[in-house]
């Protein structure tokens, strides 16, 4: 089975995200090398990818995933537009995080430290916090000069839970 930890969103800021969504694809619409966009009901804001793991594993992060974390609740507000790689051409593009970020990477890292102890592997790099909105199937180019500036908020998600997905 493949396992990834994230946040869920709620069906208010799924709608305001998926709009958006639609009007970036049509700004950046190139096409047979469209951007695919991320199901609208699979949005989510991940924290950690797991990847293939087996069942005695997978119960094992269940177990230790369905027990408390030690951080208050909190509130994430999504907005500005963004793309991976930062340089070269683009592979993914993403939805920001305005506001909460420090907390999501707080909890990022309890969450690591959890799946550290049960001995899955966790990505080195730095987390960054960011929802995927899409990915393009080919390489495109002079895809940054059509995205917006704006960093005005685009959805606010209140945050109390850690969700363990099964993909």
């Amino acid at each position: 089975m493949r396992l990834f930890t994230a946040i869920e969103l709620s069906d208010e800021a799924r709608t305001a995200i998926a709009t958006l969504q639609k009007t970036v694809a049509t700004a950046l619409s190139d096409g047979p090398r469209s951007l695919r966009l991320v199901r609208t009901d699979h949005l989510h804001l991940t924290l950690i990818f797991i990847g293939e793991v087996s069942k005695e594993q997978g119960s094992a992060i269940a177990d230790v995933m369905s027990t408390d974390i030690p951080q208050a609740p909190f509130a994430i507000e999504f907005g500005g537009i963004g793309v991976f790689p930062p340089s070269g051409p683009p592979r993914i593009c993403w939805l920001g995080v305005l506001e909460g970020a420090n907390e999501v990477v707080r909890l990022h890292a309890h969450v690591a430290e959890r799946l550290l102890d049960l001995g899955v592997a966790v990505e080195e790099r730095a987390y960054r916090p960011h929802l995927t909105l899409g990915r393009w199937r080919e390489r495109v180019r002079n895809v940054k000069s059509r995205i917006a500036a704006s960093a005005e908020p685009i959805a606010r998600v209140p945050v109390s839970a850690v969700t363990l997905f099964e993909s």
